[in-house]
């Protein structure tokens, strides 16, 4: 009810009047004021509500982008890790090849030692029979010179012994 229902056929003295007429203004700007404050409070909550609304979002998109870049930096080790494991595993065939090619090496190394060892061998067989057949050629020289020599004495013992 109202200040005026219920001073309704009241006659106030001017200053009660003035008195009421300011108390019925102050309420008016009370109510205005809460009015306002109740609407700037809903205006408020709404912001609130949607700041909420937005930082849900946010979060998602936050979510979703930090599991994308730990699939992302999980699959970018995993090719590290294969990457490295693939090269580990050529420089360890290159690793035992080099070992193979060494070891073929060391042994055509033997065994081309043993070849020399065995050209200087029979280099000095044949210096050996070189020097054999220089002298088995000076021994025929001698033997035909003497077969000769005995060719003519047997020729000259002939010759006498015929005459």
């Amino acid at each position: 009810m109202t200040v005026d229902v219920l001073l309704d056929g009241v006659e106030l003295p001017e200053p009660a009047r003035r008195d009421v007429e300011r108390a019925q203004e102050l309420a008016r700007k009370v109510l205005e004021a809460e009015q306002a404050r109740d609407a700037a409070l809903a205006e408020l909550d709404a912001l609130k509500a949607a700041h909420a609304g937005e930082l849900t979002v946010q979060t998602r998109v936050l979510e979703t982008v930090r599991a994308e870049n730990a699939r992302a930096l999980d699959a970018a080790n995993a090719r590290i890790l294969d990457t490295e494991r693939s090269w580990r595993e050529k420089c360890e065939g290159i690793a035992a090849d080099r070992d193979r090619l060494d070891a073929q090496v060391a042994q055509l190394q033997t065994q081309l030692a043993g070849v020399n060892a065995l050209v200087r061998q029979q280099q000095g067989q044949i210096t050996k029979l070189q020097a054999q057949a220089t002298q088995v050629k000076k021994g025929a020289g001698e033997a035909a010179v003497l077969v000769g020599l005995l060719g003519l004495a047997g020729g000259a013992a002939l010759g006498s012994s015929g005459r």
